[in-house]
């Protein structure tokens, strides 16, 4: 199992934050792990999780800000597959100040 963590730093006015998973990222994820801090708002988010080719793969909306989030793919129902360079959003509903969430991902 590999473990990737990837954080998400929000500055007062971003809504949407993109990053590319690790050239580990490589399998399924089991389990994906949300934390969100506290913030100014109280927006909920959507993380969003795309293929090398754009397409989208999995997402999960209302997740809410000041706790942690746990996803478990077989819950969801559905494969969760994760590729080394594919993007990942956090899209918050409004702006949540100046925090860093971050997204935990455990690989099979």
């Amino acid at each position: 199992m590999r473990v990737i963590r990837v954080e998400f730093p929000f500055s007062s006015t971003d809504l949407v934050i993109t990053k590319k998973l690790p050239p580990i990222a490589n399998g399924f994820a089991l389990v994906i792990k949300v934390d969100i801090p506290q913030c100014a708002d109280s927006p909920t988010a959507t993380l969003s999780i795309y293929d090398f080719d754009g397409d989208l793969v999995f997402s999960k909306g209302s997740i809410a800000e000041n706790a942690v989030t746990i996803i478990h793919a077989i819950a969801e129902s559905k494969d969760i597959p994760m590729m080394p360079e594919a993007n990942v959003n956090l899209t918050f509903t409004g702006a949540p100040g100046a925090v860093t969430p971050n997204v935990t991902f455990y690989i099979a």
